[in-house]
């Protein structure tokens, strides 16, 4: 039960910023500084730098999911992205965290205060990570085959409110001492691919599984993943973690 709790650059133009920050900013710092609180002028140069920096690139925040790896504790996790929005236990010692952002979604799978997985979902268009386990390749730039020649276990569904494909490649083909997971999901940028996604699961419930194979080779050579991840979870408890697009919806609609 859920508890409510670029490098794609966008070209705009600077006037607006310049304006802003001789006619409000560096007065207002002025004034600050001249009652003696250095502190506070240094705080409000830092909150404007990292503003623009989310505002006119993805840098930011792609440093920032950088620094999320297995292993990491709870209390550090949320230094990073804030407390979780929502939290869901599904299973006896192991909970997920949802933290939220405008451009990504991350799930945090914990137990006993320890990270053991962790997945991200690119939401804003043009938001597309750069993974350091497949070379530096960024989210998006090709389709799951092009990441992974193989995977070892797939999950996916094509209910109208929970439509994902998701894929593990475990540690020993991964080269990390994590599976990788790597997938398209409904809420996420892009597209799902839903006619591809629809013969792998009609094939999948009706169909033999010489057709479910033909059909899972031609939807990861097309579609383009919107999700990613590490962790020492297998693929039933990463799909367990995942929200729904009604959850989704329910939670985080006035992103």
């Amino acid at each position: 039960m859920l508890t409510a709790n670029e490098s794609g650059s966008k070209r705009l133009s600077l006037s607006p910023v310049k304006n802003f920050v001789n006619t409000i900013f560096v007065p207002v710092c002025v004034f600050v500084i001249s009652l003696g609180s250095f502190s506070e002028a240094f705080i409000l140069v830092e909150d404007l730098y990292v503003s623009l920096k989310t505002k006119f690139s993805n840098q930011y925040e792609y440093d920032t999911l950088s620094k999320i790896h297995v292993g990491n504790t709870q209390a550090y996790v949320e230094e990073l992205l804030g407390a979780p929005a929502a939290i869901k236990n599904i299973d006896e010692g192991l909970d997920v965290n949802y933290f939220i952002n405008e451009k990504y979604l991350v799930n945090g799978y914990f137990t006993n205060g320890r990270m053991v997985a962790f997945t991200v979902v690119a939401i804003a268009d043009g938001f597309s990570p750069a993974l350091s386990w497949y070379n530096g390749k960024a989210l998006g730039e090709g389709s799951l085959q092009s990441f992974n020649e193989q995977a070892q276990a797939f999950t996916f569904d094509n209910a109208k409110t929970n439509r994902f494909f998701i894929e593990l490649i475990p540690n020993e083909l991964s080269g990390f001492f994590q599976n990788s997971y790597l997938g398209a999901v409904q809420y996420g940028q892009g597209s799902v691919n839903q006619e591809l996604l629809a013969k792998v699961y009609d094939s999948e419930v009706y169909g033999s599984d010489e057709e479910t194979i033909v059909h899972i080779a031609t939807y990861r050579a097309q579609a383009n993943p919107n999700f990613y991840g590490q962790g020492e979870l297998d693929i039933n408890a990463i799909q367990k973690g995942m929200l729904s697009n009604g959850e989704f919806l329910n939670y985080f609609s006035n992103l």
